[in-house]
């Protein structure tokens, strides 16, 4: 099959002014989960923060960051989680975590919320409060963020 060159004017026309159109759309913003107050918390010996690790439409999933302070041993736990949304409270799953820390060592602990991401988006909830109630040593205290769904435009 032979072509000529308004055979070939068209599609690569059409190749550029996809390219131009898609460039000038840019990214989409989705929605999507942040604490509203990122800022560390002192427990004992251990210091701890929390953020937002991922935002889906099946949910939200929370890091939270444990510390050891310059203590030589230090015992840390969650004993649960809750992310509390118009009214309803969700468990993470997972249940209980536990770890020793030693002088500057560090425990990471996903907790995944899972819950209809879109229909919260939809029906127009907008925040929510995330309770970690932790144990360091002797010492028992339940730790609230504040949580905001947005478009947000910078990552």
């Amino acid at each position: 099959m032979k072509m000529n060159a308004r055979g070939l004017l068209v599609p690569a026309l059409a190749g550029v002014v996809s390219c131009c159109t898609l460039s000038c759309v840019g990214a989409r913003v989705y929605p999507s989960w942040r604490l509203d107050e990122p800022q560390g918390r002192l427990l004992g010996c251990a210091s701890v923060d929390a953020w937002v690790k991922q935002s889906t439409k099946t949910g939200v999933g929370v890091i939270v960051h444990m510390r050891s302070t310059q203590q030589p041993r230090c015992t840390v736990r969650i004993t649960w989680a809750k992310l509390q949304a118009a009214g309803h409270f969700l468990s993470a799953a997972g249940g209980e975590r536990a770890a020793r820390l030693s002088t500057k060592d560090e425990l990471f602990v996903y907790l995944p919320f899972v819950f209809d991401g879109n229909a919260a988006w939809n029906d127009g909830r907008r925040s929510a409060t995330l309770q970690v109630a932790i144990r360091v040593e002797d010492a028992a205290e339940v730790l609230s963020w504040p949580l905001r769904f947005d478009q947000w435009d910078e990552p």
